[in-house]
């Protein structure tokens, strides 16, 4: 018999959390790391767009290969774009 989802939300939620580095959804490709892409970007208090380009060029080789490579391009294009609008509008 499938267990009422009222009780199994009150059961999960007494459960205590894992540590979050030692696990990962969905594949190992930062769990190997010496560092994880995340550990490093919240001790470093890196911005969001700063830290997509960073998870992504670590992980290339692991998950995505070019795609990922791309995709942190594509990011530091926003973030440069973003950056000289702002100097072009006298912002900082």
């Amino acid at each position: 018999m499938t267990e009422p989802i009222n009780d199994l939300c009150l059961r999960l939620g007494s459960e205590p959390e894992p540590d979050a580095q030692s696990y990962q959804v969905g594949g190992a490709h930062y769990r190997d790391m010496a560092i994880q892409p995340a550990t490093y970007v919240i001790r470093n208090a890196i911005g969001w767009a700063e830290g997509e380009v960073i998870k992504y060029v670590s992980r290339w080789r692991r998950k995505n290969g070019i795609e990922d490579l791309r995709k942190a391009r594509h990011v530091l294009l926003l973030l440069i774009q973003s950056h000289e609008a702002a100097d072009a509008a006298g912002e900082e």
